[in-house]
């Protein structure tokens, strides 16, 4: 089912774009909080300072929360698709995800830009950048992108508008790339409507002020372009069209290439309502009293000028030239009795408060936030500011909880688009690849099939049989860098508990997998080098059962050569040395096999002395 035709996309999109306006219409207020620029409105007389409290809530969280790019993989119910597809979007898709920044850099700016907004889009697509041939994707701004109306997020959405802007250089560019792909091959069909792009490449409009960035306003620059409208829509093999947003001409008309069907704009929400489709950000949460804080720093600021440089109270009749506030000089009055020159006194105590009245309402915005800010004690008034160590940790433990909040919202935007980056990546490439792979991905491979991998570790990938929708699922919290130092020391307690009850000889523990968890959390250089591998491992499992066996065998020996001699009981009871416990214990084993307490000490020291199995035997045996 289609939900756009060529007929009905620009109706749609005007209908969109209506709606979306009043949506917008606080961005400018939320963006100039976020990038901490006073009001404008702001009296002549006070100075054009901010406190900034928001703004740096809003650009130190996602540093924060995000400190590394997350761990996914890629899953398929064909299992040799999920190895290659998870070498693909790990060591080729990820690395050459860096239009417009790098890969990090954009997983910062997603997050900022949801705080600010209450929303932020990513636009996945299929390019071609240098070597480069697969998927990206940008973060477009995000009153360039459209809803479509009536639906309360992108997911509730069958189709979503993007704005874009070409210079005439771009279309030109397009239009002899087509040319040459068509003399190149005379069956190629081109998605784009070129008489159509050539009859709009001189058409220049100016953006709206809607359209316009923050730094374009504030810089006062013209970015203005031929603006073209994408409109992409719900369902496999769904038309996508491109039209000029004034005339409404088709331009392009493409199928959706994704063979799940679904949009390639992606949001991420700092956090969801159920009523605005843009979803609410910490800026609108707390604008009003961040607006607020800078009032009271303004006018503190004025009061202190004031202060240091009053207005004068001038009487008598003389010259006002002869005023003058500076060290050691004489002011001449005259000889008017009355004459006098005072600073007016100005009323402090709005000033001698102003610390307790900003802590308050600072305290106010950080618990709103639950930043971990810690400029603010509890004697301004907010007891929920206690410098006490059971204060401190009930304020980190909530900032925690809003943290971890904020960070899965964010690594489901993050699994979203990987799902789509991978999925258009096998749906754009065709043909056979013969695609160089890492030790680790050949060796899976060799498991299913070893004809899979040749000798180079080349696997051959037909992109026309690859045509199943995959899965991604991103490794809870990897977007953190964890503190190991908690969790290293509770792994060695185990490790000591473990030594002391035998658990992994009873089943109850896996040694092993404790020992490597110890090893990399200590963060020691080529931690495979200390941690033998699965295989070295089984093989020393097995050594060691040969030996304890062989052992148990000579001990049978041992007790049935000491059964056919009769020992004759000692007159007298002498008396015993002490044991070590090793030697207690290997006697304990040789009387578990038959042999008395004399057969078993004699046993024992005798092979302490260095004496072979076969001498002991023959002593026991009476040989």
């Amino acid at each position: 089912m289609a939900f756009l035709d060529s007929s009905t996309a620009y109706d749609a999109f005007l209908e969109s774009q209506k709606h979306m306006k009043l949506l917008f219409e606080p961005f400018d207020e939320f963006e100039r909080i976020a990038r901490n620029r006073p009001h404008p409105n702001v009296p002549k007389q006070y100075p054009k300072v901010t406190d900034g409290t928001t703004a740096s809530i809003v650009k130190k969280t996602p540093r924060r929360i995000v400190q590394q790019v997350p761990t996914a993989l890629v899953e398929s119910d064909d299992e040799y698709w999920a190895i290659v597809a998870t070498y693909i979007y790990q060591s080729i898709i990820l690395p050459n995800a860096n239009s417009q920044y790098d890969l990090i850099q954009k997983c910062w700016n997603v997050i900022e830009k949801s705080l600010t907004y209450g929303s932020q889009p990513a636009y996945t697509y299929f390019t071609r950048n240098g070597d480069y041939i697969g998927t990206d994707f940008i973060l477009p701004y995000i009153r360039d992108v459209f809803l479509e109306k009536g639906k309360v997020s992108d997911q509730d959405s069958n189709f979503i508008f993007l704005r874009s802007w070409y210079q005439p250089r771009d279309i030109k560019a397009i239009i002899e790339k087509e040319k040459k792909l068509q003399s190149e091959d005379k069956e190629y069909k081109s998605e784009w409507d070129l008489e159509a792009l050539a009859r709009l490449q001189d058409m220049i409009s100016a953006k709206e002020d809607e359209a316009t960035t923050p730094a374009e306003k504030e810089k006062q620059t013209d970015n203005g372009g031929v603006e073209i409208i994408h409109a992409f829509q719900r369902g496999i093999e769904a038309e996508f069209y491109s039209f000029h947003r004034s005339s409404g001409e088709i331009v392009r008309t493409t199928k959706n290439p994704d063979p799940r069907g679904e949009l390639p704009i992606t949001y991420m929400y700092a956090e969801t309502d159920g009523s605005n489709p843009l979803g609410r950000g910490f800026v609108e949460l707390v604008g009003s009293l961040q607006n607020l804080l800078d009032s009271e720093m303004q006018m503190y600021q004025y009061n202190r000028a004031l202060m240091l440089n009053p207005p004068l109270i001038k009487r008598g009749n003389f010259p006002k030239s002869q005023i003058k506030f500076v060290p050691n000089i004489v002011i001449d009055v005259g000889n008017d009795q009355n004459a006098d020159v005072k600073p007016l006194s100005i009323d402090t105590i709005s000033v001698n408060n102003f610390a307790n009245n900003y802590g308050l309402m600072k305290s106010q915005l950080l618990n709103l936030l639950s930043s971990p800010d810690t400029s603010v004690s509890s004697e301004i008034g907010n007891p929920g500011f206690s410098k006490t160590p059971a204060g401190v940790d009930a304020r980190m433990s909530t900032m925690n909880v809003d943290d971890n909040y904020i960070r899965k919202q964010y690594e489901a935007w993050f699994e979203k688009v990987s799902e789509t980056l991978i999925n258009l990546y096998f749906a754009e490439k065709q043909g056979i690849e013969a695609l160089k792979v890492d030790k680790a991905t050949a060796e899976k491979l060799s498991k299913l099939d070893p004809s899979l991998v040749n000798e180079n570790m080349e696997v051959l990938v037909d992109y026309d049989q690859a045509k199943e929708a995959l899965r991604v699922k991103v490794d809870a919290s990897t977007s953190q860098v964890k503190d190991n130092t908690e969790e290293l020391e509770r792994s060695l307690q185990l490790l000591e508990i473990n030594g002391k009850f035998g658990l992994a000889e009873k089943g109850l523990l896996n040694e092993r997998e404790l020992v490597d968890r110890v090893v990399v959390k200590l963060g020691l250089e080529d931690p495979e080098k200390i941690v033998p591998s699965e295989e070295e491992y089984q093989q020393t499992q097995m050594m060691q059962q040969q030996q304890m066996m062989a052992e148990q065998d000579a001990m049978a020996q041992m007790a049935q050569a000491a059964g056919q001699v009769a020992q004759p009981l000692p007159p007298e009871e002498a008396p015993r040395p002490q044991l070590d416990p090793e030697e207690a214990g290997f006697m304990e084993q040789l009387m578990a096999f038959g042999l008395d307490e004399n057969q078993a000490m004699q046993a024992s020291q005798m092979i302490n002395e260095g004496a072979s199995i076969d001498e002991v035997l023959a002593a026991l045996g009476g040989e």
